[in-house]
């Protein structure tokens, strides 16, 4: 049977109510997280425990969540606090197991039944586990128990996996386990092990050229690209005004390596090799979608440098790469 305190705590949410009938049960429950728990473990749960007439009612800081079983249907409504309100009727058939609530409710809060053998005596290393969730009660932290009984649950802190932290839409365009990256630190810093390491790892680092002489930064593309292959790696383009044909020789090498990851750092305006770099490549595809391989990480500082990477590239910039053979009419 599906507890109501033991659902509040798996969704996270600040405060829950069940209305069933005449009878109305209240907790309090951990709050923060209300939004990523309906991300990961989706509305059927709720909805499939509902009986027909009752409705669920989650808040969270800036969310409010309501469900109401009106068979065939369950009514659901999302309301953020700065934000649209959604409403849609889900058809979701009632589940075997429903929600109970107690006969006499607990307005005090969830309740934990902790597992002796699961106390945690080395809070700091169970902190630095993002996989193991912790529960807090007055007489300690506890790995594991039964939510819905036992001693006042006072927080709880749950278990993720590092993959699910920032947006799932940079993982996907990036290729890459986490929404995580090592930047470029100049001078090698972001050295060429530093960037394999990430990679395998699935995840996304910046090798540091800006700096280094080029035989040192063409040692360490060939190092990586000879590595990683087609996995997720990147690299450091420094604007240097004072030398722009070393800009020029790393766009160069990076094309000539199939070095799809830069990242853009001192930039206060775009200049014919940071375009370059970023245009070479691009096409229409079939389906009539633009394809652009080369990506730019950017480091900005203030808006309006912000603003000129956002832009498309400036037309004489364009056409002085088409004029000396740096760009294809097609790509510009």
């Amino acid at each position: 049977m599906a507890d109501f305190g033991e659902l509040l705590v798996q969704y996270s949410a600040r405060v829950g109510r069940l209305h069933r009938g005449e009878q109305t049960v209240e907790l309090a429950g951990p709050g923060g997280g209300l939004a990523a728990a309906v991300d990961r473990l989706g509305i059927i749960p709720l909805a499939a425990g509902l009986a027909e007439g009752d409705r669920l009612e989650l808040e969270d800081q800036d969310v409010t969540l309501s469900l109401h079983r009106q068979t065939p249907h369950v009514l659901l409504r999302v309301k953020w606090a700065d934000g649209p309100e959604l409403t849609e009727a889900l058809d979701v058939a009632p589940g075997s197991s429903l929600l109970t609530v107690p006969d006499e409710p607990d307005t005090t809060g969830p309740r934990f039944l902790p597992d002796p053998s699961t106390r945690i005596t080395d809070l700091k290393a169970a902190l630095h586990d993002p996989q193991q969730t912790l529960y807090f009660t007055s007489s300690g932290v506890w790995g594991d128990g039964k939510v819905g009984a036992g001693e006042p649950l006072l927080a709880t802190i749950p278990a993720i996996d590092p993959g699910e932290l920032g947006g799932a839409s940079f993982r996907s365009a990036h290729n890459v386990r986490a929404a995580y990256i090592a930047g470029a630190m100049a001078g090698g810093i972001g050295s060429p092990e530093m960037v394999i390491a990430m990679s395998r790892a699935g995840l996304l680092g910046f090798f540091g050229a800006g700096g280094l002489p080029m035989a040192s930064v063409r040692s360490g593309v060939e190092k990586i690209m000879a590595t990683v292959g087609e996995a997720p790696a990147g690299f450091n383009l420094l604007h240097n005004p004072n030398e722009p044909a070393v800009e020029e020789e790393t766009v160069d090498l990076y094309l000539r390596h199939g070095c799809r990851y830069v990242s853009a750092s001192a930039y206060m305006t775009l200049t014919p090799a940071l375009v370059r770099y970023r245009l070479t490549g691009i096409r229409k595809a079939a389906d009539g979608q633009i394809k652009c391989p080369n990506r730019v990480f950017a480091k900005i500082s203030r808006p309006d440098v912000a603003e000129r990477f956002m832009r498309p590239a400036p037309e004489k910039i364009l056409e002085a790469l088409v004029a000396n053979g740096g760009l294809t009419s097609e790509e510009a």
